[in-house]
């Protein structure tokens, strides 16, 4: 998702909801930039602290670009919510579908999960866990269009293809 925005206005977002040796973390410690930015008329604008009134004024004619975490076979895909609501584009993501905005979800096929997410996410969530590896994370559902690197490719290329195998030993 980061290098989609780099690519469209020229700076890299700060990532957030990562999974590293550490666990589930929040923030790139000591990373500048804007996790949320919205590209209007040519103007980017850190949107980091607004995106859930900026997300009042989004309507049909507007585009959102959003990472996942997971994706699974049902074209189900969602984030990780490591924050009271999922923070403020947690609590944006509703309003996206409400207002009719169009949603694409930019994901690595490396974010596949076994089972479904909507009923993952029926079993998760971030009270009253007795263990953990990092913070305590639930999942947030995103309704929109799954564009993984089969999308890009067959866009590009205009060619099929399909996965054929994934995972291996670095």
């Amino acid at each position: 998702m980061s290098r989609i925005a780099e690519k469209i206005v020229g700076k890299p977002l700060r990532i957030s909801g990562r999974i590293t040796q550490r666990g589930t973390v929040a923030d790139n410690v000591g990373k500048s930039g804007a996790h949320s930015i919205i590209y209007q008329q040519g103007n980017v604008n850190n949107a980091d602290e607004t995106i859930d009134n900026d997300a009042l004024k989004f309507g049909t004619n507007d585009l959102i670009i959003i990472g996942a975490n997971a994706i699974d076979l049902f074209n189900n895909a969602a984030i990780l919510a490591g924050s009271l609501g999922g923070g403020l584009v947690g609590k944006s993501i509703n309003l996206w579908n409400v207002e009719g905005v169009k949603v694409i979800v930019a994901v690595g096929l490396e974010k596949l999960i076994p089972g479904n997410i909507n009923e993952i996410v029926k079993r998760t969530n971030r009270k009253n866990k007795f263990l953990l590896w990092g913070m305590a994370v639930g999942l947030i559902p995103i309704q929109g269009e799954i564009f993984t690197e089969i999308e890009a490719i067959k866009m590009l290329a205009n060619v099929d293809c399909f996965t054929i195998a994934a995972g291996g030993i670095v």
